[in-house]
Parts: structure tokens; C-alpha cells; sequence
């Protein structure tokens, strides 16, 4: 076959590492050598590199290129450039943009490359710290990192938590500390990094990661929270809502979330249960019988309220209801079960000697006991105590000024349970 052309690719190469991370395209320079082997003249042919893919069509990498015809044994280099976005098999194609005759390309000595994209979510920042240390004690983070490539020029880099004392460990850089690793190597043993603080009565960590080559930044995915021995617990729930009720009237129920610590927390998530038996009205935002409220932050020693409205002809008993802070990290569940009865409204008689008529001096001093008997299931929404400026028999002129200097109201309220004897 005297007009076979036998073109070899000698060498094919790549300007960067053939294991390494994406997050976007990744740039690299190939370079690829090609001698004619054959013992004619080749003719010009046109190359371009190619990202062969398992069980996939190839992926053009550059459009095709014009390499001029070759002597016999002569060898010539080109390049281009390249972008990467996933793994595969680097190769060089060769078409003839004329073919005549029976002019083929035979190349028996392909070279490939072959590059393993690695998605950054596989390349693992751990970090662990205590969940409560001894009041006064030092609380030490440590970060490892697990990666199936090699990692070349990392930066490790977490931040001293808000409220807490950087003690040692690392390079500081005001509120950062950061750690300068020439390469990771995949499946050894992962090198161990570390840092201390203080803190009052909580410390709360969750800005790390780690940037390789300058270009791929890989953010840690844990919330860390430590407490402090001794002290009270960051965050906190209470509920509040009327003991009794009249049937379908509306009855509110009131969530108090506080935050007892000196940094501000943010990300809170309220959660409560609408309680059986009642109908639910408005507030906070309903998934079946579950309320969610989210709170952006709270303040240190501050605390922010979240309501909804229910209507009910049963008793009520609500006692599923808690908060999480810091993406989970903190959380704290209501401590108090919240009864709420139904009750009947009872018009109450004022009784007798309800009126006080004061008719002497402006120092005088009058007190009128008020006897109000109030049944047991009754609900008295209001009680109302008033007062009025009664004439003398003459006109008001031929009188001296008559007015209040000092009005107080009194009310008290016993308690008597019944007690049953047999």
C-alpha cells in the first residue's frame, strides 16, 4: 500500500496535574508531538484533542487544527489550549480534510491521558470540637482533611468564634486562623490541624474551609456548639396562653424564644403542634398539624415572641413545642405542658354596697369593701371598676371644689378549693 501515511502520536501531554478538583472549567495547555512513521510524504491533516468518555460520545476540546504535511520521519509539536470539566481520556484525532485515494491514517501507537475530575464534594474538611468543657477550660477545634486526588499550594482557614479568646494554634490574621500546606496526598493518613480558644458560656463555630490552587474553595458543612460547664443554657422556650376559654372564641397562643448568651445567634427555627381537638386560625406557617416560624437572629440577653390562633369546644393540651439555633446546633424544648379548659359565660351580680358616695374634705380618706361572688366555671373577660363626680344638692358654685387627688382600686382574688369529705 504505497499510499498508506503511518502518523504516530509520540507524546501527548498536559500543563497541570491529570487528578484535580472542579467546580468550573478548568484550564490546562495540551501539547501533543506527531511523526510521520511512513515512508512517503504525508499530506496536511487536521488534529484536535478530544476528551474520550466511558460509555459516552467524545467531547471536542478544540476545534480541528491544520498540521502541515511531514517528511518521512519528521516530527512536529502543537498545542492548545483546553478546558476540563470532567473525567475521561485525553486523546489527539487525525482527519484528512481531502482524502484521495486510498490514502488512510494508521496510527497503531495512540497515546492517551488520563484525567480524573474530581467533584469538590468528594474531597472532605472534618472538624470536631467538645460539646461542653469545664468552665474555664480551653476549648480546642481540629480540622483533617480526606481527599481521593492530590491536593497541591491548600489554605485551611477557620474563623475564631464571636465572643471567644483566641488562645494559640495556626497563623492568626485578626479574626481568621489559617494553616499553609504545600499538598494533601490521597488515602494516607489525614495530617490533623488545630487551634484553642476561651469562651463565656458558649462558643459557636462554622466558617472554615479549605482553597486549593488558588481557585476551588471548599466550605465546611458543620455547625459546631460548645458549652460551657456550669453556665446557662444559650437558648430558651416558653408558652403561654389563656387556662380557660369560651367555646370557639379565639384563643392565642404566645411563643417566647430568648437568647441568654453574649454573642448574637442566628438561624432559629420554631416549631409547634396545633393540639388536638383544635381549630386552627392563623399564624406561623403550617405543614398539616405543624407550625414553623424562622427567626434571622436574636440579640445577646434579647428574646422575640411568635403567636398563632386556634378556636376549640374541647379542653386543650399543648405540650410539643421547642426552638433549634445555629442550624441545629443549639435546641431546647418547651419544659411546660399548656391546658387550656372550656368555661361558661356567667353574668356575675355586683351584689350590694357597691356605691361610695365621699362627701367630706379633700384629705379625707374612704374605704369600701366590694364583695363579688364569681362562680367557679364562669370567664369574666373584663372586670370594670369606675368612678363618677356626684353634685351637691346646691349649685357647684356655692360649694368648695370637689375632686380626686389619689383614686386607688384594690382587687383581690382567693382561691378556695373544695374539699370533699365522706
Amino acid at each position: 500500500m504505497d499510499n498508506v501515511i503511518d502518523l504516530e502520536v509520540t507524546s501527548l501531554a498536559l500543563s497541570s496535574l491529570t487528578d484535580f478538583l472542579y467546580r468550573q472549567p478548568v484550564t490546562m495547555i495540551a501539547t501533543a508531538t506527531v511523526r510521520n512513521a511512513g515512508a512517503t510524504v504525508s499530506p496536511d491533516t487536521h488534529f484536535q484533542f478530544l476528551l474520550a468518555r466511558n460509555g459516552a460520545e467524545a467531547v471536542e476540546l478544540t476545534p480541528p487544527q491544520s498540521l502541515p504535511s511531514l517528511q518521512p520521519n519528521e516530527s512536529r509539536s502543537f498545542s492548545a489550549t483546553v478546558a476540563i470539566t470532567q473525567a475521561g481520556q485525553l486523546i489527539l484525532s487525525a482527519t484528512l480534510p481531502n482524502p484521495v485515494g486510498q490514502v488512510e491514517i494508521i496510527d497503531n501507537n495512540l497515546l492517551t491521558r488520563t484525567i480524573n475530575a474530581v467533584d469538590p464534594n468528594q474531597v472532605h474538611l472534618r472538624k470536631a470540637a467538645p460539646s461542653i468543657v469545664a468552665d474555664g477550660s480551653s476549648i480546642v477545634y481540629t480540622l483533617s482533611v480526606e481527599t481521593p486526588v492530590t491536593l497541591t499550594n491548600v489554605v485551611i482557614t477557620d474563623t475564631i468564634p464571636l465572643g471567644a479568646s483566641y488562645l494559640q494554634g495556626g497563623s492568626r490574621i485578626g479574626r481568621v486562623v489559617q494553616w499553609e500546606v504545600p499538598g494533601l496526598l490521597p488515602d494516607g493518613a489525614a495530617p490533623v490541624f488545630t487551634f484553642s480558644v476561651s469562651a463565656g458560656n458558649v462558643a459557636i463555630n462554622k466558617d472554615y474551609g479549605l482553597l486549593v490552587d488558588g481557585q476551588t474553595y471548599i466550605s465546611g458543612q458543620d455547625t459546631l456548639a460548645t458549652l460551657i460547664e456550669g453556665k446557662s443554657y444559650p437558648i430558651d422556650i416558653k408558652k403561654s396562653a389563656l387556662g380557660v376559654t369560651l367555646p370557639q372564641s379565639p384563643l392565642t397562643y404566645t411563643l417566647t424564644i430568648a437568647n441568654r448568651s453574649a454573642i448574637t445567634l442566628t438561624d432559629f427555627l420554631i416549631t409547634d403542634t396545633i393540639p388536638p381537638g383544635a381549630n386552627y386560625i392563623t399564624g406561623g406557617l403550617r405543614t398539616g398539624d405543624v407550625l414553623n416560624w424562622t427567626l434571622p437572629r436574636i440579640s445577646p440577653y434579647s428574646q422575640m415572641q411568635a403567636t398563632f390562633v386556634v378556636t376549640t369546644s374541647v379542653p386543650l393540651t399543648n405540650s410539643n413545642y421547642r426552638v433549634s439555633a445555629e442550624g441545629g446546633a443549639l435546641s431546647a424544648l418547651g419544659a411546660e405542658a399548656i391546658i387550656t379548659v372550656i368555661g361558661d359565660e356567667t353574668p356575675i351580680d355586683p351584689g350590694q354596697g357597691g356605691s361610695v358616695i365621699i362627701t367630706d374634705a379633700l384629705n379625707a380618706k374612704v374605704t369600701q369593701l366590694l364583695t363579688i361572688e364569681i362562680p367557679a366555671n364562669a370567664v369574666s373577660k373584663s372586670i370594670t371598676l369606675a368612678y363618677a363626680s356626684v353634685p351637691p344638692p346646691d349649685s357647684w358654685l356655692a360649694s368648695p371644689a370637689l375632686g380626686f387627688t389619689d383614686l386607688v382600686f384594690h382587687l383581690q382574688a382567693i382561691y378556695m378549693p373544695l374539699i370533699f369529705r365522706e
